[in-house]
């Protein structure tokens, strides 16, 4: 038998990498793992703001809490846009980074020139 509330539970998550996850900010990724995460999985999120502009982040999964994701900003939003080249599907392109063990990566808060935050990634 079909389980109905996983169903809804999974409807409502959006997506394949939040669901059954609960969502970790950003600053306490950086903070719980000074030395970096390996990102094993990720979906694009996308959704029209309020001026109706486009808007685009990556839904990061990794390895060291696989319970938790975070929305990534637009430097490892562009690496996964990157990563899906040649693929149908972001599940499939998860399947496969996870399979290959991920991509360890480290994460750092800093300043734009025109003082905004920006999260800066390394590969590591």
């Amino acid at each position: 038998m079909k389980d109905f509330r996983q169903a809804a539970i999974d409807h409502n998550a959006g997506s394949f990498a939040t669901a059954g996850r609960e969502k970790m900010d950003v600053d306490l990724v950086i903070a719980a793992y000074p030395d970096g995460i390996t990102v094993t999985g990720a979906d694009l999120i996308s959704y029209e703001d309020n001026d109706g502009k486009n808007v685009e982040y990556a839904a990061v999964n990794f390895k060291e809490d696989p319970t938790k994701y975070f929305n990534a900003g637009s430097a490892l939003t562009g690496i996964v846009k990157d990563w899906f080249e040649g693929y149908q599907d972001y599940e499939t392109m998860s399947k496969d980074l996870a399979a290959a063990g991920g991509v360890k990566v480290k994460m750092s808060k800093t300043r734009t020139k025109k003082g905004n935050n920006f999260t800066e990634v390394t590969i590591i």
